[in-house]
């Protein structure tokens, strides 16, 4: 059974070469690997995009991106918005 899985991209290089090595390796086992960019959306509208996916999982791959900020409007992270289990 494969699994859909998206990873949060970024616009920092390092990242992006994990990430990219990351989705290759999980490709390497016949799973769905989707990598998102989030630079030209809300938080909210990065999150629905994701949920409607409806992802078997959501890799965070960096701490200081889009989904791992505070949403004061919603008094939570982004990440706790997503209705998939996050890594």
């Amino acid at each position: 059974m494969a699994f859909k899985i998206i990873i949060e991209g970024s616009r920092t290089p390092i990242y992006r070469r994990i990430i990219n090595g990351l989705a290759q390796a999980i490709g390497e086992k016949h799973d769905q690997t989707v990598i998102l960019e989030p630079d030209t959306e809300s938080p909210l509208e990065f999150v629905r995009r994701i949920n409607e996916l409806n992802p078997d999982l959501v890799i965070v791959s960096n701490l200081f991106g889009l989904l791992s900020t505070y949403n004061s409007g919603e008094q939570s992270y982004v990440y706790e918005l997503l209705t998939s289990p996050i890594a």
